[in-house]
């Protein structure tokens, strides 16, 4: 993990929130996020997927079938579909805006190369124009 501004531990391990705070609330969504942050990680860990019409969501499995009982794949679903099925699922702008303080490591989980590049590309223009969160407030 690469530290913008690494906090001060004093030589103490930094504590990272595996998808959140998964044992206080369903993992990679915003009510687990903020129980990280509140419970005082140092960062977050989130998984991303794309979906079929190209919005990166925070979610770790290639399935929805663990989370929902629905055996849908991520990458073949469209994000208002998945949102019927997971209606906690946030999209990475939505995740990054409600903890940015905390996220320090998102992991990209994509079998197929293109849409591994392809989604490495959105996150790199979201970083470098988008993490404005006005902007994303504007946009939404």
């Amino acid at each position: 993990m690469v530290w913008k501004n690494p906090p001060d531990r004093n030589g103490c391990p930094y504590v990272i929130g595996h998808r959140g705070a998964p044992a206080v609330a369903m993992e990679n969504t915003r009510a687990s996020t903020e129980a990280a942050a509140a419970l005082g990680v140092d960062a977050v860990e989130i998984d991303l997927r794309m979906t079929r019409d190209g919005h990166l969501v925070c979610f770790h499995d290639e399935t929805t079938e663990r989370l929902t009982g629905q055996p849908a794949s991520v990458a073949d679903i469209d994000l208002p579909d998945l949102r019927r099925l997971f209606p906690d699922i946030l999209t990475f702008a939505e995740v990054a805006c409600a903890a940015s303080s905390v996220i320090g490591n998102s992991e990209i989980r994509m079998p197929r190369a293109a849409a591994s590049a392809m989604c490495s590309a959105r996150v790199s223009s979201w970083l470098a124009n988008g993490s404005d969160r006005a902007r994303h407030n504007a946009a939404t």
